[in-house]
C-alpha cells in the first residue's frame, strides 16, 4: 500500500514537471505570436514608405515609361505584401492552434493530478 502511494506521489511530481513544461510552451507560442504582430506593424510602416517611394518615382519619371515603371513597382509591392500577410496570418493561426492544444494537454494533466491526489490523500 505504501509502495503504491509512493508511486502515485512520484507520478504526481512527474505530471507537475510535464505541466510546467507545457505552460512554458504556451508562453513561447504567445511570444511568437507577439513577434508576428510586431512584424505585421513593421510591414505596415514599410508599406507606407514603399507607397511614398512609388509616388515619388512616378512623379520624377513623368510620361508613359515612368508610369509603367511605377505601376510595375506597385504591383510587385502589393504582391509581396499579400504573400507576407498570408504567411504571417498562417503562422499566427498555427501559433494559436498549438497554444490551444497545449492548454488542453495541461488541463488533462491537471485532471490526472487531481485524481491521483485524491487517491493518495484519502
Amino acid at each position: 500500500m505504501e509502495k503504491e502511494m509512493a508511486e502515485k506521489t512520484v507520478t504526481i511530481q512527474q505530471l507537475e514537471r510535464q505541466k510546467q513544461a507545457m505552460e512554458d510552451e504556451i508562453y513561447q507560442w504567445k511570444q511568437r505570436r507577439y513577434q508576428l504582430e510586431e512584424i505585421e506593424s513593421d510591414l505596415a510602416r514599410l508599406q507606407l514608405v514603399e507607397q511614398k517611394l512609388i509616388m515619388l518615382s512616378s512623379d520624377a519619371w513623368s510620361g508613359n515609361y515612368g508610369q509603367s515603371v511605377a505601376g510595375n513597382m506597385e504591383v510587385q509591392q502589393l504582391e509581396q505584401q499579400r504573400i507576407l500577410k498570408k504567411e504571417i496570418h498562417t503562422l499566427k493561426e498555427v501559433s494559436i492552434q498549438q497554444e490551444s492544444n497545449t492548454r488542453k494537454s495541461v488541463m488533462q494533466v491537471e485532471k490526472e493530478q487531481q485524481t491521483l491526489r485524491k487517491e493518495v490523500y484519502q
